[in-house]
């Protein structure tokens, strides 16, 4: 989800660490650090 500024923000107590997110995001932003998963 985003906000008005454009500025994701993950639910992280409903992320699975699938990576999904990372891979489809359109300004290749996001990544998971796999330390915390």
């Amino acid at each position: 989800m985003a906000d008005r500024r454009g500025i994701p923000h993950i639910a992280v107590e409903r992320c699975k660490g699938c990576g999904l997110c990372v891979s489809v995001c359109p300004e290749a932003v996001l990544s998971i650090d796999e330390s915390r998963v």
